[in-house]
């Protein structure tokens, strides 16, 4: 995955990002957190503004059955508190929170029968 920066009428890579071993699905920013998700059903968390890799999370040991993640959507609640949320194209839902500088998963369910095709946490 690159991050590119438009610059006057030139588009510039400003840094690339290994790690997803499929396509990469979703992407969110929010303060100094990027969060990408991807087919390979990995969530890598990066520190920005420099894109330093984190840490890695896997749905996969949560739902054994095929799935991919469609969507990922970040809110901070405080000063040092957010919540992550994550939905997969078979109708599962995750919700990761930020716990002493990392997140970790507080919610797993399969909430609809299909697909989720939009999503977006909002803090307020």
């Amino acid at each position: 995955m690159k991050i590119n920066l438009f610059l006057g009428d030139k588009l510039e890579t400003q840094k690339t990002l290994a790690g997803h071993e499929l396509a990469s699905t979703s992407v969110d920013w929010k303060r100094d957190t990027l969060v990408t998700i991807s087919d390979d059903r990995q969530i890598r968390v990066y520190k920005m503004p420099d894109a330093e890799y984190l840490y890695s999370l896997w749905t996969k040991d949560t739902i054994l059955e095929w799935h991919t993640l469609t969507y990922a959507s970040l809110a901070y609640t405080g000063d040092n508190s957010a919540v992550l949320g994550v939905t997969t194209q078979n109708g599962y839902l995750f919700i990761f929170e930020l716990v002493d500088g990392k997140f970790m998963q507080k919610y797993a369910r399969k909430i609809s029968t299909g697909g989720l095709e939009a999503f977006e946490l909002v803090n307020g």
